[in-house]
């Protein structure tokens, strides 16, 4: 990665290019990552290089722009010199929320398909429970990646991540296996080979929350964390209702008459998810509704900022006969 980082950076033309470029890492990067690429690029003083790029880049902005003589030289050389410090440390901010003292989860990142990433750390899956995460427009999951693995036993749980690109959504199908979202399901069962694993739970965030509650009733699954969804009442889910709306929906996706346990957690702030909360909660009868106090719309982070979010998850997902209070 540390190489990788060096490489795509060095690349880069503006702030702005760099700034995508982290947002991409943000995405995808594991917390051995991170801590490899802060224990470079901050802890040591091997990482001048990066600073030396990006002067040269602000420089010719400089010229291009200000001209040679500009009294904002040195500020602009200043700023520029900071760019890639001030986004690994206020990452690194975050992933010690969810680590405290302990070390960096050691998952392992390999990609199944375009859309379609595990993280796992090896060991006997027959023990594991294998949670499969729908990511919303964002492609994270209301947090950067290695933040939320953190939050994750490595050593009995591997994470499936799945991305989706607006404004298609996960409805057309999953990019790279099928155009529609059931037969993508039943692909990614054996894509990510259920069979060999002792529990599935799923996990979503807003645009991502709904097809996850989809997927653990088509999948039977364990458990479901469904994160700030959109209301099954929507047009957008019209195609799938057999004209039944909200619980033809739930029909269309397997719905028997035990369920599994679904989470919703949402923000008391966000009206629309709170409805849609309880529009849910009237159909599904293994529901319970998990408000965040003082949360909108992006309602998992906050339970990261006040140290509750691997609570949550274990009692959610790994601890199912675990009562969960709002």
């Amino acid at each position: 990665m540390n190489r990788l980082y060096k490489r795509l950076a060095g690349c880069c033309k503006s702030p702005n290019q760099l700034n995508k470029l982290h947002i991409t890492l943000e995405n995808r990067m594991t917390p051995l990552e991170l801590a490899g690429l802060r224990d470079e690029f901050i802890t040591r003083t091997g990482g001048n290089w990066l600073w030396k790029k990006i002067i040269q880049v602000f420089f010719k902005i400089r010229r291009n722009i200000f001209g040679k003589d500009s009294v904002v030289k040195k500020y602009i050389s200043i700023n520029a010199r900071e760019l890639s410090k001030v986004w690994l440390t206020k990452l690194h901010d975050q992933y010690l929320l969810a680590a405290g003292n302990n070390a960096p989860a050691p998952f392992v990142r390999k990609r199944l398909g375009r859309a379609v990433v595990i993280y796992e750390a090896g060991g006997d899956r027959a023990g594991k429970t294998l949670v499969v995460c729908f990511s919303g427009n964002f492609q994270r999951m209301m947090m950067p990646t290695p933040v939320f693995l953190q939050s994750i036993d490595a050593h009995s749980a591997d994470v499936g991540l799945l991305r989706t690109e607006k404004p298609k959504g996960y409805r057309t199908g999953i990019q790279g296996l099928t155009s529609d979202l059931p037969s993508s399901l039943a692909a990614l069962k054996t894509l990510l080979r259920f069979d060999e694993y002792r529990r599935v739970v799923t996990v979503g965030t807003s645009g991502g929350a709904m097809p996850a509650l989809l997927s653990a009733l088509y999948w039977h699954a364990d458990a479901c964390l469904s994160v700030s969804p959109n209301n099954p009442e929507d047009d957008r889910w019209r195609s799938f209702t057999d004209g039944e709306g909200a619980l033809g929906l739930c029909k269309h996706f397997g719905m028997g008459e035990n369920p599994p346990p679904v989470h919703i957690v949402y923000g008391e702030n966000s009206i629309k998810d709170a409805e849609s909360a309880r529009v849910i909660e009237s159909i599904l009868p293994s529901v319970s509704l998990v408000p965040v106090p003082g949360a909108g719309h992006v309602a998992l982070f906050p339970l990261l900022e006040r140290g509750e979010l691997g609570g949550v998850l274990q009692r959610v997902l790994f601890d199912a006969s675990l009562p969960i209070s709002g």
